[in-house]
């Protein structure tokens, strides 16, 4: 399997690597497209418009239509690409190593913080000059006002 990235040989014998390529690829460089009878538009990964051809008949039922038109267009194509960002996602969290790493950086996101006493506070604030750090941008005798 060949990718944008030019990590698909990887996917041969890790099926993680074909994963994270498609994962990449989903959020950087894949496209959505969709079509109706008079309007086509493609999209980029990030959401910006690449492509759009409008035939003459859309032109008839006015502004208001268009607009209206071009908005389901688009977000029908923007849907696309947000479906192949979830399986790409879906397919590499099911990799067992993957749940596990989401697991514990969770786990270690939600762990209390450590606490600071007021002696800790007091300790910093009692350090000398001469051992606390300072900037080389300010001299030493202006911190000390």
């Amino acid at each position: 399997m060949n990718s944008a990235s030019g990590r698909g040989a990887g996917s041969d014998i890790d099926p993680l690597s074909g994963q994270l390529d498609e994962l990449v690829s989903a959020l950087t460089t894949a496209t959505g497209a969709a079509s109706s009878a008079t309007v086509s538009v493609r999209v980029g990964a990030d959401g910006a418009l690449q492509d759009l051809q409008i035939d003459d008949r859309a032109l008839h039922g006015g502004g208001a239509m268009l607009a209206s038109h071009l908005m389901q267009v688009i977000g029908r194509a923007h849907a696309e690409l947000g479906e192949r960002r979830r399986a790409a996602e879906s397919a590499l969290r099911s990799d067992p190593r993957v749940a596990e790493a989401i697991s514990a950086v969770a786990g270690a996101a939600d762990a209390p913080l450590p606490s600071i006493t007021q002696a800790d506070v007091r300790r910093e604030s009692e350090c000398d000059d001469y051992v606390r750090p300072s900037s080389y941008l300010v001299p030493a005798m202006e911190r000390r006002v």
